[in-house]
């Protein structure tokens, strides 16, 4: 794991970690089933629409998750990041949501988007 360079290098360990304990109804990326599609990207929006209330603007392009599994009665999203220093940024012991933080950091970006979504 030290001599990891990419996020790719996460993938393939948590795609071999399926393999390990024979999970294989996972997707990739924007491979999910057009209704978790559909409600993440409502999410999305959103999560911007929040944001620019804010006074914040994010650019780029849209948010994926790097793996859903949904064969079980909610889905399962995970967004892995190169190293634990870009899982979280927390303040005051609450989770940041300002843009940098929900750009750059997996529980950041994650969480706004499955808020929306599910509400």
């Amino acid at each position: 794991m030290a001599s990891w360079k990419l996020e790719d290098n996460v993938n393939d360990w948590v795609k071999s970690e399926f393999a390990r304990i024979g999970q294989n109804n996972y997707t990739v990326e924007s491979a999910m089933s057009p209704h978790l599609k559909s409600a993440l990207q409502m999410g999305v929006k959103l999560k911007r629409l929040e944001l620019e209330i804010k006074g914040e603007k994010e650019k780029g392009k849209s948010w994926k998750p790097d793996f859903e599994l949904e064969s079980f009665n909610i889905p399962v999203i995970i967004e892995n990041k190169l190293g634990t220093a870009k899982l979280s940024a927390i303040k005051e012991g609450k989770v940041k949501r300002d843009i940098k933080s929900v750009q750059n950091f997996a529980v950041n970006g994650l969480l706004p988007t499955i808020k929306f979504s599910i509400s």
